[in-house]
């Protein structure tokens, strides 16, 4: 090896040495940023530095963090507006990244029957709070469950049967007065059914006519004939024999 070779590759080896060999040609230096420069960005999850000429402002993300929608968020926090995504910087540091399928969703709330994770979705069916009665107002509390709050006393309500009317409130309960289906037709027969409401059948049966002066009457569709005329003489020759409609014989 000549002379000359010789010094070349000591010269080289000195020019390595003098410059370093641990970073790479494409890597940023950074440090510390003037004050005047203002490259804080107000954000606990960045980290705020300048270039090597302390000129130009950098950020990065802090480990373990996410900047999604211009909101820090640690790893695991879950989005506020979907139970089902949380923050995994080692898939996205960016966006929301879907919890696994099955993943309970609603803890706590029992206003649910149950909850679990779909494709990034909560899948949380909503109790049903019915006590079929007409008369509470049928709530859910996420902390307390269903809630049966009686309505005001005297507040309508519809029991469905067709025998009652003017059903109020009283208490909780469904007040139930009964329908008056009687039509004052001696001869017809009243009834009510809860689907149909009141019926009035005429029957043939006796029938008082409301006169004391007759016997029973008959009753033909739907209408009470007269009875037989009483006979109101006593036998006694020193009586006056009567009859009045309304009180029937009189012997005076």
């Amino acid at each position: 090896m000549s002379l000359t070779t010789t010094t070349r590759i000591l010269m080289f080896s000195l020019l390595v040495v003098s410059t370093g060999t641990t970073a790479c040609a494409d890597e940023v230096s950074q440090t510390q940023c003037p004050d005047d420069l203002g490259c804080d960005d107000g954000r606990e999850c960045t980290i705020d530095s300048c270039d090597a000429s302390g000129t130009t402002c950098t950020w990065r993300l802090a480990p373990d963090t996410c900047l999604i929608d211009g909101a820090c968020h640690a790893e695991g926090a879950v989005n506020p507006a979907n139970p089902c995504e949380v923050c995994q910087p080692a898939f996205s540091d960016r966006e929301w990244t879907p919890r696994p399928d099955g993943t309970t969703c609603a803890e706590g709330n029992l206003c649910v029957e149950s909850s679990q994770c779909q494709a990034g979705v909560c899948d949380a069916p909503a109790k049903v709070c019915d006590d079929e009665n007409l008369c509470t107002a049928d709530t859910c509390n996420p902390d307390v469950g269903c809630e049966f709050q009686p309505l005001p006393w005297g507040s309508p309500c519809d029991d469905g049967d067709l025998c009652t009317s003017g059903e109020i409130c009283e208490d909780g309960t469904c007040s139930k007065p009964t329908s008056d289906c009687d039509d004052e037709n001696p001869c017809t027969t009243d009834i009510c059914d809860p689907a149909d409401g009141c019926s009035n059948t005429a029957h043939s049966d006796a029938c008082d006519d409301g006169d004391q002066c007759t016997s029973d009457g008959t009753c033909e569709d739907g209408t009470c004939n007269p009875g037989e005329t009483l006979t109101c003489d006593d036998g006694n020759l020193c009586t006056l024999d009567a009859c009045d409609e309304l009180t029937g014989c009189l012997h005076v």
